[in-house]
């Protein structure tokens, strides 16, 4: 911007290439292709009969129409269906209908999608927490090798570790969508010795987003976990993480009531800390080589 060798500035694109006017006349590409479908829903819903008053009215008019239409005009009814709808279409944006038309369409799509990511819950859900600490391992070595090399752990939360059958995790997530899918936690760093001592957890950028939106909460879970006061978390500094969650909702034999929303106890949880220790050397990076050693797996029930 200044100095001899100054940059001009781009000039901005023609108004054909804007990108706002090219989202606005795909949304309206849409909405005809929804207006559409729409017409062939009132079509299947007419023949249906389920109101018998409108399909009979809708047959009388068809009957009529046969007996006394010209069958050799009957190439001018896609015009004159063409010609009604653009006179329907020009008296509606005379009227200003056809911009409120597509705003209701955008809120009604948006409060659609809202309601398929919401549960019909209102009841209250206790907030829990536990402190994790990933200290030392014992002779990690490459498993094709025998060698050291730099080891460090992963650690996430597995909210249906021990449901294994694919229509009972469905109902889980069916009552609860945070079950949906895996949370990471943290991960330690990577200490080049066979028997590692970490001394550093850090937490995950999801878990820090979720730390940002409820500050205080973090520091209410440890004075509950450690028993004291003034317990505040150093998050470039920490050994340990803390991870809230909430207390479970809805048991398998409560799927089908559908009016029972109540928490369970704690111990009715599925789900379980997995530790995912990683092996990190030059000959890991070739194909046929692992960079995952094991897994351990804490079941959160049996910590409770």
């Amino acid at each position: 911007l200044y100095g001899q060798n100054a940059i001009e500035c781009p000039s901005k694109p023609p108004s054909k290439l804007d990108l706002e006017l090219f989202q606005l006349h795909i949304s309206r590409i849409f909405s005809l292709v929804r207006s559409i479908r729409e017409a062939f829903t009132l079509y299947y819903w007419l023949i249906s009969w389920d109101n018998p008053t409108v399909s009979i009215f809708s047959l009388v008019i068809f009957v009529w129409s046969c007996l006394r239409f010209n069958l050799e005009y009957i190439a001018c009814l896609p015009i004159i269906l063409l010609v009604s709808v653009m006179l329907l279409s020009a008296a509606e944006r005379k009227k200003g209908r056809l911009k409120q038309h597509f705003i209701q369409q955008q809120k009604e799509s948006c409060i659609k999608e809202i309601l398929e990511n919401s549960v019909d819950r209102s009841n209250f859900r206790p907030v829990g927490g536990i402190e994790v600490k990933v200290e030392r391992g014992r002779n990690l070595r490459s498993q094709e090798l025998g060698i050291s090399g730099s080891v460090g752990c992963h650690v996430f939360w597995h909210p249906l570790r021990y449901i294994e059958n694919e229509e009972d995790k469905k109902n889980f997530i069916s009552q609860d969508k945070l079950l949906e899918s895996r949370q990471d936690m943290g991960e330690t760093n990577f200490v080049f010795d066979a028997d590692p001592e970490w001394n550093k957890l850090t937490a995950s950028s999801e878990l820090r987003r979720m730390q940002r939106l409820s500050p205080n909460l973090e520091t209410l879970l440890l004075e509950r976990i450690r028993g004291s006061k003034n317990n505040k978390a150093d998050p470039e500094n920490s050994k340990s993480i803390l991870f809230p969650f909430l207390q479970p909702v809805c048991r398998k034999e409560n799927f089908k009531k559908k009016a029972n929303f109540g928490v369970e106890p704690w111990k009715s949880i599925q789900g379980a800390i997995v530790v995912q220790v990683r092996f990190s050397d030059v000959l890991n990076k070739l194909p046929g080589f692992k960079d995952t050693l094991g897994e351990v797996v804490i079941p959160l029930s049996k910590v409770m």
